[in-house]
């Protein structure tokens, strides 16, 4: 449980899947198929769907940390990753091909990400468009310059 005067409109204890509901709530309609381009405008996601099934499986599990300990527990799973990339390539020998543990390990790292944006507020949905804008923007503006920066006379 925390305390919120924002996502739910109350000041009171509010559970994570309550929180997870009222994002799901503000979940836009989808605005196109998976063959079509995709739109500039901001348009339905299925990170918005996450955010809610990993507050609920969080609050059944009794998951709740701090942010520092999921921090923590995020650079564990990180360097768990980066051993799996390691044995997969048998130390860089190999060509990298992703298997069934690779698969695992980065669904649980994902995980944490969510949780951590869940148990700090953020609407990671929003937060993951917005950072897809600004590179969109920055190809473009790449593109538009003429390419790399080392590429000019």
């Amino acid at each position: 449980m925390s305390w919120s005067g924002g996502v739910l409109g109350t000041l009171g204890p509010v559970s994570r899947a309550d929180r997870g509901r009222a994002y799901a709530a503000d979940r836009p309609t989808p605005a196109f198929g998976p063959r079509t381009a995709r739109p500039k405008a901001v348009c339905w996601s299925p990170v918005n769907d996450l955010q809610p099934t990993v507050a609920h499986s969080a609050d059944l599990a009794g998951l709740h940390a701090t942010a520092p300990a999921l921090l923590l527990e995020l650079q564990s799973l990180l360097g768990a990753l980066s051993t799996t990339a390691t044995e997969i390539t048998d130390r860089g020998r190999r060509p990298f091909r992703p298997n069934a543990s690779w698969s695992g390990r980065l669904g649980e790292l994902a995980y944490r990400v969510y949780l951590l944006a869940d148990q700090t507020g953020v609407d990671l949905a929003a937060e993951i468009r917005t950072a897809a804008e600004a590179i969109e923007k920055g190809a473009a503006e790449l593109v538009a310059d003429g390419g790399w920066p080392f590429d000019h006379d």
